[in-house]
């Protein structure tokens, strides 16, 4: 198959069969051009059986597997072992998100367009209880273009929706989620990509839907509530980051800098900054300010060497 599609699920019988139909009705061929890999996370809910009805329609085009709950990472490592050997192209898509019918034949059209590109986004819009666009769809402007982080360090890119990844490239630097990160984990995982290549591709006439649940109860709605969102973010997060930027030019590069410090202001919202100070006792509240600082002096500590 050209193109690989990975989907984690955990309790997503309310949105999954709408998720599985974006990608089933792509422009693109789904029978002649797309692999869907299902991975059921441990879920309790009728998951299961939707994914099977599924696999029963399309037996050729369709991987499931089952796994006890172990979050998205690990997931989506799985699906990553399981993707064909013919296979070109990888994308991710969360159980509840979906496609926009003409996503996988235009990510075609670039990646087909630029041998040299490794990776592609393409822009994000909300759905449900809040809509329109991510505030990152600046960057999706000036239409399709490659993007020089070198050069252009105000585009950082954080979510594995709505990124395309060439396969060979994945296998070849044997690049996967790490896993014991349980959020964020996305925005290393791609970041790994762009910081090894320099540069990754845009394209702006399509889209990537991302639910915000009315219910408020997803991964990202509950994460501020874990202690695991502070200082182990900043030091598995953050710091791997800046230690990789180090390792591939030497310093913190400006697009690493500028990526840390624009996704570091939501510890300074009013919401989030109270749950801090509510959340951790006053052990971690220094120990989370310690890696504050590691991560804006980066150099004074030494992680050059």
């Amino acid at each position: 198959m050209l193109f690989s599609i990975i989907i984690p699920i955990f309790n997503s019988e309310n949105y999954l069969k709408e998720t599985i139909e974006s990608v089933v009705n792509q422009t693109l061929s789904f029978k002649e051009n797309i692999e869907l890999i299902l991975i059921n996370d441990g879920s309790t809910d009728f998951s299961k059986e939707i994914c099977l009805e599924y696999k029963t329609k399309y037996p050729a085009n369709i991987k499931y597997i089952y796994m006890e709950n172990s979050g998205p990472s690990k997931a989506r490592n799985s699906g990553l072992k399981l993707l064909s050997k013919d296979s070109k192209f990888i994308t991710f898509l969360d159980a509840d998100d979906k496609l926009a019918k003409n996503a996988i034949e235009e990510v075609q059209k670039f990646f087909y367009a630029n041998g040299n590109i490794n990776v592609i986004s393409i822009p994000v819009f909300y759905f449900e209880r809040e809509q329109g666009p991510h505030k990152l769809n600046y960057r999706f402007e000036k239409g399709p273009r490659v993007i020089d982080i070198l050069r252009d360090y105000k585009s950082p890119q954080y979510y594995i929706g709505g990124v395309f990844l060439r396969k060979d490239f994945i296998d070849k630097n044997d690049i996967h989620f790490d896993e014991i990160l349980l959020f964020w984990e996305d925005a290393l995982f791609v970041n790994k990509v762009i910081l090894a290549e320099s540069k990754y591709g845009v394209i702006n006439n399509t889209a990537y839907w991302y639910r915000k649940r009315k219910s408020s109860n997803s991964i990202v709605d509950r994460v501020w509530m874990s202690k695991q969102r502070y200082t182990y973010l900043l030091k598995e997060g953050y710091i791997k980051l800046i230690k990789l930027s180090f390792e591939l030019f030497g310093s913190v590069i400006p697009y690493v800098q500028y990526l840390i410090i624009y996704h570091m202001r939501l510890f300074l919202l009013k919401k989030n900054n109270k749950r801090l100070t509510q959340l951790l006792n006053n052990n971690e509240k220094k120990e989370f300010i310690e890696a504050v600082k590691y991560s804006f002096f980066a150099k004074i500590y030494g992680f050059e060497d």
